[in-house]
Protein backbone atom coordinates (compact mmCIF):
# COMPACT_ATOMS: atom_id res chain seq x y z
CA UNK A 1 0.00 0.00 0.00
CA UNK A 2 3.05 2.50 0.29
CA UNK A 3 3.90 2.38 -3.21
CA UNK A 4 0.43 3.05 -4.08
CA UNK A 5 0.36 6.25 -1.77
CA UNK A 6 3.84 7.37 -2.78
CA UNK A 7 2.44 7.70 -6.27
CA UNK A 8 -0.76 9.52 -5.81
CA UNK A 9 1.07 12.09 -3.35
CA UNK A 10 3.72 12.17 -6.21
CA UNK A 11 1.22 13.61 -8.59
CA UNK A 12 -1.38 15.51 -6.60
CA UNK A 13 -0.82 19.20 -6.29
CA UNK A 14 -0.75 20.11 -3.17
CA UNK A 15 -1.65 23.70 -3.94
CA UNK A 16 -4.82 22.89 -5.08
CA UNK A 17 -8.52 20.74 -4.49
CA UNK A 18 -8.54 17.51 -5.09
CA UNK A 19 -10.66 17.08 -8.94
CA UNK A 20 -13.48 14.66 -8.62
CA UNK A 21 -11.68 12.21 -11.34
CA UNK A 22 -9.09 12.06 -9.13
CA UNK A 23 -11.08 11.18 -6.26
CA UNK A 24 -12.84 8.90 -8.21
CA UNK A 25 -9.47 6.44 -9.54
CA UNK A 26 -8.48 6.68 -5.57
CA UNK A 27 -11.30 4.92 -4.81
CA UNK A 28 -10.91 2.49 -7.20
CA UNK A 29 -7.20 2.11 -6.70
CA UNK A 30 -8.37 1.59 -2.87
CA UNK A 31 -10.34 -1.15 -3.76
CA UNK A 32 -8.00 -3.12 -6.78
CA UNK A 33 -5.22 -2.95 -3.96
CA UNK A 34 -5.54 -6.33 -2.46
CA UNK A 35 -5.55 -7.67 -5.73
CA UNK A 36 -2.62 -5.95 -7.80
CA UNK A 37 0.45 -7.86 -7.47
CA UNK A 38 3.15 -7.20 -6.08
CA UNK A 39 5.11 -7.54 -8.61
CA UNK A 40 3.68 -4.26 -10.17
CA UNK A 41 6.12 -2.40 -7.45
CA UNK A 42 8.50 0.05 -9.07
CA UNK A 43 6.65 0.31 -12.56
CA UNK A 44 4.85 2.61 -14.01
CA UNK A 45 1.03 3.21 -12.26
CA UNK A 46 -0.23 5.78 -14.36
CA UNK A 47 -3.94 5.66 -14.88
CA UNK A 48 -4.39 3.90 -18.18
CA UNK A 49 -1.63 1.34 -16.90
CA UNK A 50 -3.65 0.88 -13.75
CA UNK A 51 -6.92 0.43 -15.72
CA UNK A 52 -5.40 -2.03 -18.27
CA UNK A 53 -4.01 -4.35 -15.27
CA UNK A 54 -7.25 -3.74 -13.42
CA UNK A 55 -9.58 -5.52 -16.50
CA UNK A 56 -6.79 -7.73 -16.58
CA UNK A 57 -7.35 -9.15 -13.48
CA UNK A 58 -11.16 -8.84 -13.71
CA UNK A 59 -11.19 -10.88 -16.74
CA UNK A 60 -8.72 -13.78 -14.94
CA UNK A 61 -11.05 -13.53 -11.76
CA UNK A 62 -13.92 -14.32 -14.21
CA UNK A 63 -12.36 -16.98 -15.63
CA UNK A 64 -11.70 -18.66 -12.35
CA UNK A 65 -15.35 -17.50 -11.36
CA UNK A 66 -16.41 -19.41 -14.32
CA UNK A 67 -14.18 -22.20 -13.70
CA UNK A 68 -15.20 -22.36 -9.99
CA UNK A 69 -19.09 -22.74 -10.96
CA UNK A 70 -18.33 -25.86 -13.35
CA UNK A 71 -16.91 -27.70 -10.89
CA UNK A 72 -19.58 -26.83 -8.48
CA UNK A 73 -21.92 -27.70 -11.07
CA UNK A 74 -19.79 -31.15 -12.43
CA UNK A 75 -19.77 -31.71 -8.02
CA UNK A 76 -23.78 -31.08 -7.50
CA UNK A 77 -24.26 -33.73 -10.27
CA UNK A 78 -22.17 -36.40 -8.98
CA UNK A 79 -23.36 -35.94 -5.38
CA UNK A 80 -27.11 -36.14 -7.11
CA UNK A 81 -25.77 -39.13 -9.46
CA UNK A 82 -23.64 -40.53 -5.73
CA UNK A 83 -27.29 -40.13 -3.63
CA UNK A 84 -29.27 -41.94 -6.15
CA UNK A 85 -26.99 -44.87 -6.42
CA UNK A 86 -26.70 -44.96 -2.60
CA UNK A 87 -30.52 -44.87 -2.62
CA UNK A 88 -30.66 -47.81 -4.91
CA UNK A 89 -28.68 -49.93 -3.11
CA UNK A 90 -30.36 -49.49 -0.10
CA UNK A 91 -33.55 -49.77 -1.82
CA UNK A 92 -31.74 -53.55 -3.03
CA UNK A 93 -30.52 -54.35 0.28
CA UNK A 94 -33.61 -53.91 2.02
CA UNK A 95 -35.54 -56.37 -1.23
CA UNK A 96 -32.34 -58.40 -0.69
CA UNK A 97 -33.24 -58.58 3.36
CA UNK A 98 -36.75 -59.17 2.11
CA UNK A 99 -35.96 -61.88 0.15
CA UNK A 100 -33.55 -63.32 2.45
CA UNK A 101 -36.56 -63.25 5.12
CA UNK A 102 -38.92 -65.04 2.94
CA UNK A 103 -36.04 -68.09 1.78
CA UNK A 104 -35.83 -68.05 5.85
CA UNK A 105 -39.53 -68.96 6.63
CA UNK A 106 -39.75 -71.06 4.11
CA UNK A 107 -37.03 -73.03 4.81
CA UNK A 108 -38.92 -73.44 8.50
CA UNK A 109 -41.52 -74.47 6.59
CA UNK A 110 -40.29 -77.37 4.36
CA UNK A 111 -38.58 -78.15 7.41
CA UNK A 112 -42.28 -78.80 9.31
CA UNK A 113 -43.19 -80.24 6.37
CA UNK A 114 -40.66 -82.70 6.72
CA UNK A 115 -40.89 -83.91 9.88
CA UNK A 116 -44.78 -83.81 9.38
CA UNK A 117 -43.67 -86.22 6.77
CA UNK A 118 -41.54 -88.53 8.11
CA UNK A 119 -44.17 -88.68 11.59
CA UNK A 120 -47.19 -89.97 9.07
CA UNK A 121 -44.80 -92.14 7.16
CA UNK A 122 -44.14 -93.96 10.56
CA UNK A 123 -47.36 -93.86 11.90
CA UNK A 124 -48.70 -95.30 8.42
CA UNK A 125 -45.68 -97.87 8.42
CA UNK A 126 -47.24 -99.07 11.93
CA UNK A 127 -50.63 -99.00 10.86
CA UNK A 128 -49.63 -101.42 7.70
CA UNK A 129 -48.03 -103.89 9.63
CA UNK A 130 -51.11 -103.93 12.26
CA UNK A 131 -53.40 -104.50 9.16
CA UNK A 132 -50.96 -107.07 7.71
CA UNK A 133 -50.61 -108.98 10.66
CA UNK A 134 -54.79 -108.83 11.23
CA UNK A 135 -55.12 -109.96 7.47
CA UNK A 136 -53.07 -113.32 7.88
CA UNK A 137 -55.00 -114.35 10.88
CA UNK A 138 -58.13 -113.93 9.01
CA UNK A 139 -56.81 -115.48 6.15
CA UNK A 140 -56.07 -118.50 8.30
CA UNK A 141 -59.84 -118.92 9.69
CA UNK A 142 -61.05 -118.48 6.05
CA UNK A 143 -59.02 -121.34 5.13
CA UNK A 144 -60.96 -123.44 7.25
CA UNK A 145 -64.05 -122.31 7.30
CA UNK A 146 -63.96 -122.97 3.16
CA UNK A 147 -62.69 -126.32 4.00
CA UNK A 148 -65.64 -127.22 5.64
CA UNK A 149 -68.13 -125.53 3.21
CA UNK A 150 -66.59 -127.68 0.68
CA UNK A 151 -67.32 -130.65 2.44
CA UNK A 152 -70.81 -129.34 3.25
CA UNK A 153 -71.41 -128.79 -0.33
CA UNK A 154 -70.26 -132.05 -1.63
CA UNK A 155 -72.95 -133.75 1.23
CA UNK A 156 -75.74 -131.46 -0.72
CA UNK A 157 -74.84 -132.41 -4.24
CA UNK A 158 -75.34 -136.14 -3.27
CA UNK A 159 -78.80 -135.31 -1.64
CA UNK A 160 -79.77 -133.39 -4.88
CA UNK A 161 -78.43 -136.01 -7.55
CA UNK A 162 -80.58 -138.35 -4.93
CA UNK A 163 -83.72 -136.26 -5.27
CA UNK A 164 -83.33 -135.72 -8.96
CA UNK A 165 -83.32 -139.19 -9.64
CA UNK A 166 -86.62 -139.78 -7.29
CA UNK A 167 -88.02 -136.92 -9.44
CA UNK A 168 -87.12 -138.18 -12.74
CA UNK A 169 -89.14 -141.72 -12.27
CA UNK A 170 -92.01 -140.42 -10.96
CA UNK A 171 -92.42 -137.45 -13.95
CA UNK A 172 -91.93 -140.59 -16.29
CA UNK A 173 -95.05 -142.37 -14.23
CA UNK A 174 -96.69 -139.17 -14.39
CA UNK A 175 -96.61 -138.73 -18.26
CA UNK A 176 -97.38 -142.05 -18.44
CA UNK A 177 -101.11 -141.97 -17.01
CA UNK A 178 -101.20 -138.97 -18.77
CA UNK A 179 -100.72 -140.07 -22.20
CA UNK A 180 -103.11 -143.09 -21.34
CA UNK A 181 -105.41 -140.20 -20.28
CA UNK A 182 -105.31 -137.94 -23.65
CA UNK A 183 -105.73 -141.19 -25.90
CA UNK A 184 -109.15 -142.11 -23.88
CA UNK A 185 -109.80 -138.59 -24.36
CA UNK A 186 -109.66 -138.50 -27.79
CA UNK A 187 -111.40 -141.38 -28.63
CA UNK A 188 -114.40 -139.79 -26.71
CA UNK A 189 -114.25 -136.30 -27.97
CA UNK A 190 -114.00 -137.59 -32.07
CA UNK A 191 -117.23 -139.49 -30.92
CA UNK A 192 -118.94 -136.31 -29.87
CA UNK A 193 -117.73 -134.57 -32.55
CA UNK A 194 -118.82 -136.26 -35.23
CA UNK A 195 -122.18 -136.61 -33.30
CA UNK A 196 -122.46 -132.57 -32.91
CA UNK A 197 -121.11 -132.02 -37.11
CA UNK A 198 -123.88 -134.28 -38.21
CA UNK A 199 -126.36 -132.10 -36.13
CA UNK A 200 -125.01 -128.86 -37.68
CA UNK A 201 -125.45 -130.28 -41.47
CA UNK A 202 -129.27 -130.86 -40.64
CA UNK A 203 -130.20 -127.53 -39.13
CA UNK A 204 -127.91 -125.39 -41.36
CA UNK A 205 -129.96 -127.41 -44.48
CA UNK A 206 -133.59 -126.33 -42.72
CA UNK A 207 -132.15 -123.20 -42.05
CA UNK A 208 -131.17 -122.69 -45.86
CA UNK A 209 -134.55 -123.86 -47.26
CA UNK A 210 -136.17 -121.39 -45.37
CA UNK A 211 -133.73 -118.45 -46.31
CA UNK A 212 -134.95 -119.41 -50.14
CA UNK A 213 -138.44 -119.33 -49.30
CA UNK A 214 -137.17 -115.70 -47.84
CA UNK A 215 -135.99 -114.38 -50.65
CA UNK A 216 -138.03 -115.28 -53.19
CA UNK A 217 -140.80 -113.58 -51.38
CA UNK A 218 -138.78 -110.56 -51.05
CA UNK A 219 -137.74 -110.69 -54.61
CA UNK A 220 -141.17 -110.36 -55.59
CA UNK A 221 -141.95 -107.77 -53.17
CA UNK A 222 -139.13 -105.73 -54.41
CA UNK A 223 -139.58 -106.37 -58.30
CA UNK A 224 -143.52 -104.89 -57.13
CA UNK A 225 -141.96 -101.69 -55.81
CA UNK A 226 -139.65 -101.38 -58.05
CA UNK A 227 -142.69 -100.89 -60.89
CA UNK A 228 -144.53 -98.60 -58.22
CA UNK A 229 -141.13 -96.55 -58.33
CA UNK A 230 -140.56 -96.09 -62.09
CA UNK A 231 -144.08 -95.21 -62.91
CA UNK A 232 -144.13 -92.61 -60.08
CA UNK A 233 -140.65 -91.33 -61.23
CA UNK A 234 -141.96 -91.40 -64.72
CA UNK A 235 -144.97 -88.92 -63.42
CA UNK A 236 -142.32 -86.80 -61.22
CA UNK A 237 -140.05 -85.82 -64.29
CA UNK A 238 -143.24 -85.31 -66.57
CA UNK A 239 -144.48 -82.68 -64.11
CA UNK A 240 -140.86 -81.26 -63.47
CA UNK A 241 -140.35 -80.91 -66.79
CA UNK A 242 -143.53 -79.03 -67.79
CA UNK A 243 -142.73 -76.75 -64.49
CA UNK A 244 -139.09 -76.13 -65.62
CA UNK A 245 -140.18 -74.95 -69.19
CA UNK A 246 -142.52 -72.19 -67.24
CA UNK A 247 -139.71 -71.12 -65.29
CA UNK A 248 -137.42 -70.74 -68.17
CA UNK A 249 -140.10 -69.21 -70.22
CA UNK A 250 -140.43 -67.06 -66.57
CA UNK A 251 -136.77 -66.38 -66.71
CA UNK A 252 -136.22 -65.63 -70.01
CA UNK A 253 -138.72 -63.04 -70.04
CA UNK A 254 -137.50 -61.81 -67.10
CA UNK A 255 -133.86 -61.61 -68.20
CA UNK A 256 -135.28 -59.92 -71.03
CA UNK A 257 -136.60 -56.88 -68.91
CA UNK A 258 -133.92 -56.51 -66.76
CA UNK A 259 -131.21 -56.29 -69.40
CA UNK A 260 -133.43 -53.87 -71.36
CA UNK A 261 -133.57 -51.47 -68.30
CA UNK A 262 -129.56 -52.03 -67.65
CA UNK A 263 -129.02 -51.35 -70.78
CA UNK A 264 -131.52 -48.47 -70.71
CA UNK A 265 -129.77 -47.19 -67.60
CA UNK A 266 -125.83 -47.52 -68.90
CA UNK A 267 -127.12 -45.43 -71.79
CA UNK A 268 -128.35 -42.53 -69.59
CA UNK A 269 -125.48 -43.16 -67.10
CA UNK A 270 -123.19 -43.20 -70.06
CA UNK A 271 -124.68 -39.63 -71.33
CA UNK A 272 -124.54 -38.44 -68.14
CA UNK A 273 -120.66 -38.84 -67.27
CA UNK A 274 -120.05 -37.56 -70.86
CA UNK A 275 -121.88 -34.33 -70.07
CA UNK A 276 -120.32 -34.00 -66.99
CA UNK A 277 -116.82 -34.73 -68.12
CA UNK A 278 -117.50 -32.39 -71.19
CA UNK A 279 -119.01 -30.15 -68.75
CA UNK A 280 -115.42 -30.47 -66.90
CA UNK A 281 -113.09 -30.60 -70.17
CA UNK A 282 -115.04 -27.14 -71.31
CA UNK A 283 -113.91 -25.53 -67.93
CA UNK A 284 -110.14 -26.53 -68.35
CA UNK A 285 -107.83 -24.78 -70.68
CA UNK A 286 -106.71 -27.84 -72.78
CA UNK A 287 -105.66 -28.56 -76.34
CA UNK A 288 -104.67 -31.89 -77.10
CA UNK A 289 -101.70 -32.96 -79.49
CA UNK A 290 -102.52 -34.13 -82.33
CA UNK A 291 -101.56 -37.15 -84.34
CA UNK A 292 -99.89 -35.19 -86.84
CA UNK A 293 -97.59 -33.93 -83.58
CA UNK A 294 -97.43 -37.15 -81.87
CA UNK A 295 -95.81 -38.45 -85.51
CA UNK A 296 -93.38 -35.67 -85.54
CA UNK A 297 -92.26 -36.07 -81.98
CA UNK A 298 -91.89 -39.37 -82.16
CA UNK A 299 -89.96 -39.51 -85.39
CA UNK A 300 -87.43 -37.00 -84.37
CA UNK A 301 -86.78 -39.32 -81.64
CA UNK A 302 -86.06 -42.58 -83.96
CA UNK A 303 -83.65 -40.39 -86.16
CA UNK A 304 -81.45 -39.03 -83.11
CA UNK A 305 -81.64 -43.06 -81.87
CA UNK A 306 -80.54 -44.55 -85.75
CA UNK A 307 -77.96 -41.46 -85.98
CA UNK A 308 -76.19 -42.15 -82.72
CA UNK A 309 -76.56 -46.24 -83.11
CA UNK A 310 -74.12 -45.59 -86.41
CA UNK A 311 -71.32 -45.41 -83.87
CA UNK A 312 -68.44 -47.05 -85.29
CA UNK A 313 -66.86 -50.04 -83.05
CA UNK A 314 -63.52 -49.28 -82.44
CA UNK A 315 -63.21 -51.91 -79.80
CA UNK A 316 -65.41 -54.67 -78.53
CA UNK A 317 -65.80 -55.30 -74.91
CA UNK A 318 -69.49 -56.25 -75.14
CA UNK A 319 -71.07 -59.69 -74.60
CA UNK A 320 -71.38 -59.33 -78.79
CA UNK A 321 -67.97 -60.99 -79.11
CA UNK A 322 -66.32 -60.53 -82.72
CA UNK A 323 -66.80 -64.43 -83.44
CA UNK A 324 -70.61 -64.32 -82.22
CA UNK A 325 -70.93 -61.05 -84.73
CA UNK A 326 -69.67 -63.89 -87.49
CA UNK A 327 -71.71 -66.65 -86.91
CA UNK A 328 -75.25 -64.19 -86.51
CA UNK A 329 -74.82 -61.93 -90.03
CA UNK A 330 -72.49 -61.76 -92.60
CA UNK A 331 -72.33 -57.70 -92.64
CA UNK A 332 -71.50 -57.12 -89.27
CA UNK A 333 -71.32 -53.17 -89.91
CA UNK A 334 -75.22 -54.08 -90.09
CA UNK A 335 -75.60 -56.01 -87.32
CA UNK A 336 -73.90 -53.87 -85.29
CA UNK A 337 -76.11 -50.73 -85.95
CA UNK A 338 -79.24 -52.97 -84.67
CA UNK A 339 -77.60 -54.09 -81.69
CA UNK A 340 -76.80 -50.44 -80.35
CA UNK A 341 -80.61 -49.86 -81.88
CA UNK A 342 -81.87 -52.24 -79.56
CA UNK A 343 -79.62 -51.44 -76.11
CA UNK A 344 -80.83 -47.98 -76.71
CA UNK A 345 -84.63 -48.17 -76.51
CA UNK A 346 -84.30 -50.95 -74.16
CA UNK A 347 -82.41 -48.28 -71.51
CA UNK A 348 -85.22 -45.37 -72.94
CA UNK A 349 -88.09 -47.75 -71.93
CA UNK A 350 -86.49 -48.59 -68.74
CA UNK A 351 -85.59 -45.54 -67.41
CA UNK A 352 -88.57 -43.45 -69.20
CA UNK A 353 -91.28 -44.86 -70.97
CA UNK A 354 -92.17 -47.65 -68.68
CA UNK A 355 -94.22 -45.68 -67.14
CA UNK A 356 -95.44 -42.02 -66.95
CA UNK A 357 -93.69 -41.35 -63.99
CA UNK A 358 -90.33 -42.85 -64.36
CA UNK A 359 -88.96 -39.79 -65.71
CA UNK A 360 -88.73 -37.94 -62.28
CA UNK A 361 -86.27 -40.88 -60.26
CA UNK A 362 -87.46 -41.77 -56.92
CA UNK A 363 -90.21 -39.26 -56.69
CA UNK A 364 -91.19 -40.81 -59.99
CA UNK A 365 -91.80 -44.24 -57.93
CA UNK A 366 -93.47 -42.81 -54.86
CA UNK A 367 -96.05 -41.14 -57.61
CA UNK A 368 -96.03 -44.61 -59.52
CA UNK A 369 -97.01 -46.72 -56.03
CA UNK A 370 -99.76 -44.14 -55.35
CA UNK A 371 -101.29 -44.30 -59.02
CA UNK A 372 -101.73 -48.24 -57.99
CA UNK A 373 -102.68 -47.87 -54.96
CA UNK A 374 -105.30 -45.64 -55.56
CA UNK A 375 -106.74 -47.55 -59.38
CA UNK A 376 -105.22 -50.74 -58.75
CA UNK A 377 -102.86 -53.11 -61.22
CA UNK A 378 -104.05 -54.23 -64.61
CA UNK A 379 -101.72 -56.95 -65.79
CA UNK A 380 -102.54 -56.81 -69.48
CA UNK A 381 -101.64 -53.21 -69.27
CA UNK A 382 -98.37 -53.88 -67.59
CA UNK A 383 -94.73 -54.73 -68.66
CA UNK A 384 -91.57 -55.63 -67.52
CA UNK A 385 -90.95 -52.94 -65.17
CA UNK A 386 -94.03 -51.24 -64.24
CA UNK A 387 -98.00 -52.43 -64.54
CA UNK A 388 -100.19 -49.77 -65.40
CA UNK A 389 -103.59 -49.16 -63.51
CA UNK A 390 -106.88 -50.60 -66.00
CA UNK A 391 -107.80 -47.24 -68.03
CA UNK A 392 -110.95 -45.00 -66.71
CA UNK A 393 -111.49 -41.83 -66.50
CA UNK A 394 -111.11 -41.05 -62.68
CA UNK A 395 -107.15 -42.98 -63.27
CA UNK A 396 -105.99 -41.04 -66.44
CA UNK A 397 -107.74 -37.69 -65.06
CA UNK A 398 -105.24 -38.60 -62.00
CA UNK A 399 -102.20 -39.62 -64.29
CA UNK A 400 -102.64 -36.05 -66.07
CA UNK A 401 -103.15 -33.75 -63.38
CA UNK A 402 -100.21 -35.23 -61.55
CA UNK A 403 -98.38 -34.89 -64.83
CA UNK A 404 -98.90 -30.92 -64.99
CA UNK A 405 -97.84 -30.40 -61.84
CA UNK A 406 -94.90 -32.12 -62.23
CA UNK A 407 -94.20 -30.60 -65.63
CA UNK A 408 -94.82 -26.60 -64.31
CA UNK A 409 -92.48 -27.93 -60.76
CA UNK A 410 -89.45 -28.24 -63.84
CA UNK A 411 -90.09 -24.89 -64.92
CA UNK A 412 -90.05 -22.63 -62.09
CA UNK A 413 -87.88 -22.42 -59.43
CA UNK A 414 -88.86 -23.56 -56.05
CA UNK A 415 -86.63 -23.49 -52.63
CA UNK A 416 -85.00 -25.83 -51.25
CA UNK A 417 -88.18 -26.62 -48.73
CA UNK A 418 -90.62 -26.68 -51.42
CA UNK A 419 -92.01 -30.30 -52.40
CA UNK A 420 -91.59 -29.56 -56.22
CA UNK A 421 -87.87 -29.50 -55.57
CA UNK A 422 -87.32 -33.33 -55.25
CA UNK A 423 -89.27 -33.87 -58.48
CA UNK A 424 -86.78 -31.48 -60.09
CA UNK A 425 -84.03 -32.90 -58.53
CA UNK A 426 -85.04 -36.65 -59.25
CA UNK A 427 -86.03 -35.48 -62.82
CA UNK A 428 -82.05 -34.61 -63.02
CA UNK A 429 -80.96 -37.55 -61.43
CA UNK A 430 -83.11 -39.48 -64.19
CA UNK A 431 -81.16 -37.79 -66.78
CA UNK A 432 -77.65 -38.30 -65.54
CA UNK A 433 -78.90 -41.91 -64.96
CA UNK A 434 -79.53 -42.64 -68.91
CA UNK A 435 -76.64 -40.97 -69.55
CA UNK A 436 -74.55 -43.13 -67.67
CA UNK A 437 -75.90 -46.01 -68.80
CA UNK A 438 -75.79 -45.05 -73.08
CA UNK A 439 -72.07 -44.01 -71.99
CA UNK A 440 -71.13 -47.10 -70.18
CA UNK A 441 -72.87 -49.13 -73.24
CA UNK A 442 -70.98 -47.12 -75.91
CA UNK A 443 -67.85 -47.23 -74.24
CA UNK A 444 -67.41 -50.80 -74.52
CA UNK A 445 -67.64 -50.73 -78.30
CA UNK A 446 -65.78 -47.15 -78.84
CA UNK A 447 -64.09 -44.50 -78.11
CA UNK A 448 -66.74 -41.23 -76.80
CA UNK A 449 -66.03 -38.11 -77.85
CA UNK A 450 -67.86 -34.63 -76.76
CA UNK A 451 -70.09 -34.60 -79.69
CA UNK A 452 -71.76 -38.32 -79.12
CA UNK A 453 -71.53 -37.39 -75.03
CA UNK A 454 -73.92 -33.82 -76.54
CA UNK A 455 -76.18 -36.61 -78.63
CA UNK A 456 -76.61 -38.78 -75.74
CA UNK A 457 -77.91 -35.64 -73.54
CA UNK A 458 -80.14 -34.21 -76.19
CA UNK A 459 -81.63 -37.85 -76.86
CA UNK A 460 -81.85 -38.45 -73.19
CA UNK A 461 -83.98 -35.05 -72.85
CA UNK A 462 -86.65 -35.24 -76.10
CA UNK A 463 -87.51 -38.98 -74.75
CA UNK A 464 -88.03 -37.28 -71.03
CA UNK A 465 -89.91 -34.04 -72.56
CA UNK A 466 -92.00 -36.67 -75.15
CA UNK A 467 -92.88 -39.06 -72.01
CA UNK A 468 -93.80 -36.00 -70.07
CA UNK A 469 -96.25 -34.51 -72.49
CA UNK A 470 -97.69 -37.80 -73.28
CA UNK A 471 -98.67 -38.01 -69.76
CA UNK A 472 -100.28 -34.77 -69.70
CA UNK A 473 -102.82 -35.76 -72.10
CA UNK A 474 -106.39 -37.23 -71.33
CA UNK A 475 -106.11 -40.06 -73.60
CA UNK A 476 -103.48 -42.76 -72.58
CA UNK A 477 -100.69 -42.58 -74.48
CA UNK A 478 -97.89 -45.48 -74.18
CA UNK A 479 -94.62 -47.15 -75.51
CA UNK A 480 -94.40 -50.71 -76.32
CA UNK A 481 -91.44 -52.74 -77.31
CA UNK A 482 -93.07 -56.00 -77.72
CA UNK A 483 -95.58 -57.86 -79.62
CA UNK A 484 -94.61 -55.89 -82.78
CA UNK A 485 -94.74 -56.52 -86.43
CA UNK A 486 -91.30 -58.93 -87.02
CA UNK A 487 -89.17 -59.23 -89.99
CA UNK A 488 -86.92 -62.06 -90.73
CA UNK A 489 -83.76 -61.81 -91.81
CA UNK A 490 -82.21 -65.25 -92.43
CA UNK A 491 -77.99 -66.08 -93.05
CA UNK A 492 -77.71 -68.71 -95.49
CA UNK A 493 -74.82 -70.93 -95.96
CA UNK A 494 -73.39 -74.50 -94.44
CA UNK A 495 -72.53 -72.72 -90.94
CA UNK A 496 -76.37 -72.17 -90.15
CA UNK A 497 -77.42 -73.55 -86.64
CA UNK A 498 -81.25 -73.06 -86.95
CA UNK A 499 -80.68 -70.23 -83.99
CA UNK A 500 -82.08 -66.80 -84.17
CA UNK A 501 -82.19 -63.69 -82.04
CA UNK A 502 -84.35 -60.48 -81.92
CA UNK A 503 -83.77 -57.15 -81.95
CA UNK A 504 -85.93 -54.25 -81.34
CA UNK A 505 -85.39 -51.59 -84.10
CA UNK A 506 -88.25 -49.28 -83.93
CA UNK A 507 -90.83 -49.18 -80.57
CA UNK A 508 -94.30 -48.23 -81.32
CA UNK A 509 -96.52 -45.43 -79.83
CA UNK A 510 -100.26 -46.70 -79.00
CA UNK A 511 -102.91 -44.97 -77.90
CA UNK A 512 -106.35 -45.42 -75.69
CA UNK A 513 -108.93 -43.65 -75.67
CA UNK A 514 -109.94 -40.47 -78.02
CA UNK A 515 -108.39 -36.61 -77.17
CA UNK A 516 -111.71 -36.24 -74.46
CA UNK A 517 -110.22 -38.99 -72.52
CA UNK A 518 -113.65 -40.99 -73.56
CA UNK A 519 -113.62 -44.42 -75.34
CA UNK A 520 -110.79 -45.85 -72.71
CA UNK A 521 -111.94 -49.42 -73.90
CA UNK A 522 -110.67 -48.88 -77.47
CA UNK A 523 -106.62 -49.42 -78.30
CA UNK A 524 -105.27 -48.39 -81.45
CA UNK A 525 -101.29 -48.00 -83.20
CA UNK A 526 -100.75 -43.85 -83.74
CA UNK A 527 -100.80 -43.40 -87.74
CA UNK A 528 -97.14 -43.62 -88.75
CA UNK A 529 -95.51 -44.75 -85.43
CA UNK A 530 -95.54 -48.94 -86.14
CA UNK A 531 -92.52 -50.42 -84.46
CA UNK A 532 -90.63 -52.72 -85.64
CA UNK A 533 -88.24 -56.02 -84.18
CA UNK A 534 -85.95 -57.53 -86.47
CA UNK A 535 -85.56 -61.67 -85.96
CA UNK A 536 -82.39 -62.73 -87.56
CA UNK A 537 -82.02 -66.57 -88.18
CA UNK A 538 -78.57 -67.78 -88.35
Amino acid sequence: MTWFSKSRVRKSDPSQAPSPDAEALARIAANVACVIPESLDGRDLSVPNLVSHLVTAHRQQQQISQGLERERNVLEQEKVTLERTIQAIQANQAELRNREDKLHNEISRLNDTQEQLRQDCEQEKATLEGTIQASQKESQTQKAEGRNREEQYCNDISKLKDTQERLRQDCEETIGRIRIQHTNNETALGARYKEGERRMREEHERAARKSENVIQSLQKHAEKRENDFKLEKMQLEEAHRVKQDELKEHFKAHESQLKQAHKEQQERLQKDIQSRNKALIARENYSPITDGELKSMFSGLVREVDALARLKWTSNRSPWSDELLSQISDTTKRLQKQILKDTIWDILFEHVFCSPFRVFGKEGSVLESQWNKAFGKDPKTGNDHYIWPEPSFDAERWRYETMKQSQEALKIDTSEYDPRTKLRKGFQSSMKTICEKLGGMLEMVSKIDEKTEQTMEEIAEKAAKMCIAFGTQRCRIFVVIKDLKTTDEVKEGPDRQDKFVELLMQPELRRIGDADGQSLDKEQTVAGCEGEIKKILY
